[in-house]
């Protein structure tokens, strides 16, 4: 999953288009909330069955049913769910580590402990298991090395993550 954080004042048409050749890749979608300090946007991209197993995780129904979250019903009422957090102006939705994919653990420990006494903090807040956490922090940092040096070389966003039939 991809969270993006887009300024408001970009012109309309540029979401739908700037997406377009990731949301043609296969069960590839995407959802916007679009009232983030009026600033902002924020686009989740997902793979839906790859969501839908992230969200059958024991745990995480568990903690997302003790919220409110129609975990019996489909991805969709999940997602709407989702989005109608966002617009609660007193209480972000720190459930949001569950659908980005953190470790059920982590997200659970957040929440229980509001952001503190955390083991390690780097992508995401770390309550548990700290080596596999750095395991996977160092995997995203070679990927973002990787992708602002092949930017930097003029490698389109669409050639660094697409495969290469669907690169625009």
């Amino acid at each position: 999953m991809h969270l993006f954080c887009l300024a408001k004042n970009l012109p309309r048409f540029i979401l739908p288009n700037c997406f377009q050749p990731i949301l043609q890749l296969q069960n590839c979608a995407a959802l916007a909330y679009t009232d983030l300090s009026s600033i902002a946007e924020l686009v989740l991209l997902y793979n839906a069955e790859m969501l839908k197993a992230t969200l059958a995780d024991p745990a995480t129904q568990a903690v997302l049913t003790t919220i409110g979250y129609p975990v019996s019903k489909n991805l969709h009422a999940m997602l709407c769910y989702l989005l109608n957090r966002f617009g609660n102006k007193t209480d972000f939705p720190h459930e949001i580590g569950f659908f980005l994919g953190y470790p059920p653990d982590d997200v659970i420990g957040f929440i229980a402990h509001k952001g503190n006494h955390c083991k390690l903090c780097g992508i995401w807040k770390v309550y548990s298991d700290v080596e596999r956490a750095c395991t996977i922090f160092s995997e995203y940092q070679n990927c973002k090395v990787f992708l602002l040096s092949a930017l930097e070389r003029g490698s389109s966003i669409f050639d660094c993550i697409l495969p290469a039939k669907m690169a625009v």
